[in-house]
C-alpha cells in the first residue's frame, strides 16, 4: 500500500520524538519518495555517515489499516540548525 501525504504526516506525528533522538538528525518533515511512488517521512541529517539505525520505515494505523510509511534520509550537510 503506497503511503499518502496524510499517512506520512500521521507517522511523523507519532514517531517524531523517537526519530529526533538519532545521531546527526537536524530536522524532520514529509517529502515525496525518491522513486516517485508516494510520500515518506523525511529525516534531515548533517551527514549520512555514522547513522545509528534510523528505520527504513515506520508504521501508522489508519482507517484503511496499518500503513508502512517509508523513511527517506536526506543529507543537508549541516545547512540546517538543530530544532
Amino acid at each position: 500500500m503506497t503511503a499518502r501525504r496524510s499517512d506520512a504526516q500521521a507517522a511523523l506525528d507519532e514517531h517524531a520524538d523517537r526519530l529526533r533522538q538519532h545521531k546527526n538528525v537536524v530536522g524532520l518533515g514529509v517529502t515525496k519518495r525518491a522513486d516517485g511512488t508516494g510520500d515518506a517521512v523525511a529525516v534531515y541529517v548533517r551527514r549520512k555517515e555514522d547513522l545509528d539505525d534510523i528505520p527504513k520505515s515506520v508504521s501508522v494505523t489508519r482507517s484503511r489499516g496499518v500503513v508502512e510509511v517509508p523513511v527517506e534520509v536526506v543529507d543537508v550537510g549541516g545547512d540546517l540548525a538543530a530544532e
